[in-house]
């Protein structure tokens, strides 16, 4: 699993060990109260983590 999906937003060099997906259970509890602006906020920040400052 090499490549980043949009089921699996975060950045491939970000390992995580978890039973459950956190990313799924923020977007389901936040988009909630948040809606689109929650979504917006994830998409801004994994575009940062994959463009760090060099």
């Amino acid at each position: 699993m090499n490549e980043k999906s949009d089921n699996n937003p975060r950045p491939l060099y970000i390992k995580r060990v978890e039973k459950e997906d956190p990313e799924k259970r923020l977007s389901e509890s936040l988009s909630k109260k948040y809606g689109e602006r929650f979504s917006d906020y994830r998409k801004q920040y994994f575009k940062i983590l994959d463009n760090p400052k060099k």
